[in-house]
Parts: C-alpha cells; structure tokens; sequence
C-alpha cells in the first residue's frame, strides 16, 4: 500500500471531520489530498487499497446532531450533516422531508437499483417533534447516508463513480448543495 504524506489510503475512510480525532487523521482531509497525489501513480482511494477499481464512498459523512426549529405547527427538527469530501470539510442543515426526497430523486434518476437495498427511515405520522425519536432517526439517517452514497458510487452514471467530492456530490442531488433547501418558511431548510 503506498502512503502519501504519512497517511495510507486505507485512513481516508476515517471520520477526519471528527475533532476527537487524533490529528494524524484529520489531516487527510485537510491536506487536500487527491487521486493525483499517488507517488507510486495508484489511485489514492480505499478502492485502490481494497484492489479494486471502484471509486471510494465518501471520505466522511457524519449526523452527529439535530436542533429543533419553528413553533408550533411548524416546528421540527433539522439535522446536521457534516462532510468531508475531496478535501473540503462542509456541514449541512437538512429536515427528514429531504431526506425523503433525496431518496426518491435518487431512485427515479440513477434506478431503483440505486436505492434497493439502502433502507432510509419510516415517516411518523405521530410525535415528529419528540426527541427520542430524533435522537433515534439522527443515527438512522447517517448509517442511511454513508450506504447510499457507497451504493451510488459504484454506479456507472452516477457522478460520485470518478471519486466522492463537493462538486460530485452536488452533481449527484440537490440535497447536498448549500443553499438549496436553506429557506422556507420557518426561515430553515
């Protein structure tokens, strides 16, 4: 396995946007490596070190909180999702209505094959606003992310087939570009 700056590619599937992170790692992310940087002319992917030709997954995705905004009929709760992709560390602020229409967008643009076996979770109908259920769907709802974006990176037509990163990802769906979903009428996402 080569290693580029003292970091193997196998470190790039660690959570470097994680500050509890010893700063070895971290430092895969914030070095800007790419596929380039290679010295032996590999791809510096976990792909490459898995022996395979795939592109990797996302280098990190992460939902390490939640907040609830609006009052009333219009409360509910957005989901923070951190990235770091391709070098580039970005957080996110998306309600569960988008992930829901992240994962029909998905389905209907890449195939169902896309999403067959990647399981997002149930709506409620009931108790949208209670924390435990929050809490519960926070880790759902990441687990949900770092499948599907595996998933869809070993798909052909898919943009996140050449490496996952910022710009990748927002050709892949709107839910992963900043400012999409950033106003509605509660002012959030």
């Amino acid at each position: 396995m080569s290693q580029v700056h003292g970091i193997s590619p196998l470190s790039l599937l660690t959570p470097c946007c994680d500050e509890a992170l010893p700063s070895r790692t971290r430092l895969a992310c914030d070095r800007r490596t790419s596929a380039a940087d290679a010295t032996d002319g590999t791809r510096l992917w976990p792909a490459a070190a898995r022996g395979s030709d795939s592109p990797p997954p996302a280098s990190v995705v992460t939902v390490p909180r939640y907040v609830l905004r609006g009052a009333g009929r219009d409360a509910h709760f957005e989901y923070e999702i951190r990235l770091c992709a391709g070098g580039e560390r970005y957080t996110l602020y998306r309600r569960f209505q988008r992930f829901r229409e992240l994962h029909r967008y998905v389905a209907q643009r890449y195939g169902e094959q896309a999403t067959a076996a990647v399981r997002l979770p149930p709506a409620k109908l009931f108790g949208r606003t209670s924390e435990t259920l929050a809490n519960e769907r926070r880790g759902q709802l990441e687990e949900y992310l770092r499948r599907l974006l595996e998933k869809c990176s070993g798909l052909a037509g898919c943009p996140l087939h050449l490496g996952v990163t910022r710009r990748t990802l927002a050709d892949f769906a709107p839910f992963f570009q900043r400012g999409v979903f950033e106003f509605t009428r509660a002012m959030t996402s």
